[in-house]
């Protein structure tokens, strides 16, 4: 049984770069090892994508896909600068958590 992470609330718009295409989804919400996104259109699970924010870059893959949400993890190859790049214009652009509670909660073991 896997358990689940603790969540921080995000709530904000990002670009999604997806098989050369580009859309508009939206992070619900971040944990320790990923985000969970709505708004795409058809996601499918071990896709990749390149999101953006407020010029910062990231790439994820999907790990679940659930009716109107997918869950996407942080990818081992992204550096923990590009991660925390894209989790500050996250939290630049208004978002509700600090990229400190994460960096914390992950060097915590998601706690």
């Amino acid at each position: 049984m896997q358990l689940r992470q603790k969540r921080k609330r995000a709530a904000m718009a990002v670009g999604v770069l997806r098989d050369g295409t580009r859309e508009q989804g939206y992070v619900e919400d971040i944990s320790e090892g990923g985000l969970r996104l709505s708004g795409l259109r058809n996601p499918q699970i071990g896709q990749i994508l390149r999101l953006h924010a407020k010029g910062a870059f990231l790439t994820v893959q999907i790990r679940w896909v659930s009716k109107e949400e997918c869950g996407v993890m942080f990818l081992k190859s992204a550096t923990g600068g590009e991660l925390a790049r894209f989790l500050g214009a996250l939290n630049r652009a208004g978002a509700s958590f600090t990229t400190g509670q994460v960096f914390r909660e992950m060097k915590n073991g998601g706690g």
